[in-house]
């Protein structure tokens, strides 16, 4: 249990030492750290032991890259590989796009780290996140037109989680709209029209795709609905300042409206409960950039304010996961001190 705790208290110290002094250095031993601390797990998150079971058995019904991962964990006999290779690639794609987008630094990686549907939300649906991390990295290579690049990055995150097919109609979507400033009543009204109508459209699409239908069968627990409050506050305080002070920043509004996205599926799947609703968290490394974007364009005086809000968000949500809303990470040890 007191692991998350050092995890938080020793993350943050160099979080603030790069803010002090204005340096990328502090945030690669965040990174260095993040690492070990995601790698080194044993029996944190619900998918943990699913996963150490498909490991040590014959089971083939997964995407091809994790079969990959896990052959390669099995010819050396240690599953631990698994959990390693994907913890790398997990950070290393979400700090890597964050350097291309430049929106790599102190405020950033604390949202990745801390921000809910992030670093810790990676324990338990693990293959899912990674295809996020892949397809934020994809995306930073669409936006400085490396389309061939960004178009292998997203065949291999499909190749990690069938969901990146949600994906897709983002690139679109950002060439149609993201840079655009929608109007007010646009952000608050459309999550209304989504959770009362669009349900039934995106049911379905997945009947007539054939993806993730059993989901729909039952609403699993609660937590969807908790998640989604939590989400769309957040959303609600970031649109508050972005209008208070005028913001018209294009990056701002490009990475926001993704993250839009967000709260648009959210309302359409809450109803069925957790399992169908993470769908969105494809969509959820863009609230970093849109945090940072915003944080620059607001004047000096509500600097301070903003950051204390999101701080105090993101310590509540963090340590209520960790410690009271999820059992299964408070299982965390670190697998060369297990007793198994």
């Amino acid at each position: 249990m007191i692991y998350y705790g050092l995890f938080f208290l020793y993350t943050n110290m160099y979080l603030l030492l790069s803010f002090i002094y204005r340096t990328r250095f502090f945030l690669y031993l965040v990174f260095l750290f993040s690492f070990f601390f995601s790698a080194s797990r044993y029996g944190a998150g619900s998918d943990y032991f699913s996963y150490m079971n498909i490991i040590t058995t014959n089971y083939r019904e997964i995407e091809l890259a994790n079969l990959l991962i896990i052959d390669a964990a099995k010819f050396f006999s240690s599953p631990q590989i698994y959990f390693i290779v994907t913890s790398f690639v997990y950070i290393f794609s979400i700090f890597l796009a964050l350097k291309r987008i430049e929106a790599f630094n102190f405020l950033t990686v604390f949202m990745f780290l801390f921000f809910a549907m992030s670093f810790i939300a990676s324990f338990d649906i693990i293959r899912q996140q990674l295809a996020s991390s892949i397809l934020f990295l994809s995306f930073s290579y669409f936006l400085t037109r490396h389309k061939i690049r960004s178009l292998l990055l997203l065949i291999i995150a499909f190749y990690f989680h069938k969901s990146s097919l949600v994906f897709i109609p983002v690139f679109i979507y950002y060439l149609l709209f993201s840079k655009k400033e929608f109007y007010l009543f646009v952000y608050i009204f459309m999550p209304v029209l989504f959770f009362l109508f669009f349900d039934k459209l995106i049911f379905y699409i997945s009947n007539k795709s054939g993806l993730y239908t059993h989901y729909f069968d039952v609403a699993i627990s609660d937590v969807g609905q908790k998640n989604f409050l939590i989400i769309f506050f957040f959303y609600l305080f970031l649109l508050f300042f972005s209008k208070l002070y005028k913001v018209h920043n294009a990056k701002f509004w490009i990475f926001f409206n993704i993250f839009f996205l967000v709260v648009l599926l959210q309302s359409s799947l809450v109803s069925y409960g957790y399992h169908l609703a993470r769908i969105s968290y494809i969509f959820a490394p863009f609230v970093y950039p849109a945090v940072w974007f915003l944080y620059k364009e607001i004047p000096s005086y509500a600097k301070p304010i903003y950051l204390t809000t999101i701080f105090i968000f993101c310590l509540t949500t963090y340590f209520g996961s960790v410690y009271i809303g999820e059992e299964n990470l408070q299982q965390y040890q670190l697998f060369f001190l297990s007793d198994n």
